[in-house]
């Protein structure tokens, strides 16, 4: 595996997932800037947090044909209004957040709560807490 900078992540790539925590540095971290720098052919997937990406600029791009195609799973307003942008688009899968959800994942989100909450009335510091 080779790392590189985001630039040539973005020129070079075929595919570009987002797997970023939504936070005040991360807000609309993938904008117009970024979509004008990949490929006509690559394909822009976030099934991340939908504030990561600016929607207008997604929008813009797949119209435009700046970039190929995306797929998503997180938006910005759900549901999604009868006159959203994407649903116009003949480029774009969109389909429901729903990757994390399995009996595994539900059982564990509760334990993680409880333990949340005992450290909080305990006083300590929890654990999972992030900037929103």
């Amino acid at each position: 595996m080779e790392h590189v900078d985001l630039d040539t992540l973005l020129r070079e790539s075929d595919f570009v997932s987002l797997h970023l925590r939504q936070s005040d540095l991360t807000h609309h971290f993938i904008g117009k800037e970024e979509f004008a720098k990949m490929k006509e052919t690559a394909y822009f997937i976030n099934t991340a947090r939908p504030l990561i990406v600016d929607t207008d600029a997604l929008v813009e791009a797949l119209k435009n044909r700046t970039i190929g195609g995306a797929a998503i799973d997180v938006y910005d307003e759900e549901p999604l209004s009868e006159d959203h942008p994407y649903l116009q688009l003949d480029n774009i899968t969109i389909t429901p957040h729903i990757a994390g959800t399995s009996s595994d994942t539900m059982a564990a989100s509760v334990e993680i709560g409880y333990e949340e909450l005992e450290l909080y009335l305990q006083g300590k510091p929890m654990r999972n807490i992030r900037n929103l």
